[in-house]
């Protein structure tokens, strides 16, 4: 099992075409170091494939910031709770089994 994202516009019915993502690797701290940047594709996935896969995806701590906001800008969606879309930053941990 490796590392993939795919996300969907529910609001809208479609992928989050164009969406860009930022995958950090984070430690103690906060502190967080930035691994890959991608845009998704058509489909709302990672044009390259897999963001790591099973060998290289390292025991630790991630997160993925969806940049929504500027997404919706770009598409000229206005929206009249704009400060919600603010980048969502889920978190998640890999451990060996």
């Amino acid at each position: 099992m490796g590392l993939s994202t795919h996300v969907l516009d529910t609001m809208h019915g479609c992928p989050a075409a164009g969406m860009h993502v930022k995958l950090y690797a984070t430690t103690q701290g906060e502190h967080a170091k930035l691994l890959k940047t991608i845009t998704l594709n058509d489909d709302g996935r990672n044009p390259d494939g897999m963001l790591f896969n099973h060998d290289q995806l390292k025991v630790g701590t991630y997160k993925l910031v969806f940049d929504v906001a500027s997404l919706f800008q770009s598409q000229r969606r206005h929206l009249a709770r704009a400060q919600f879309f603010e980048p969502r930053a889920p978190r998640f941990r890999h451990r060996p089994r």
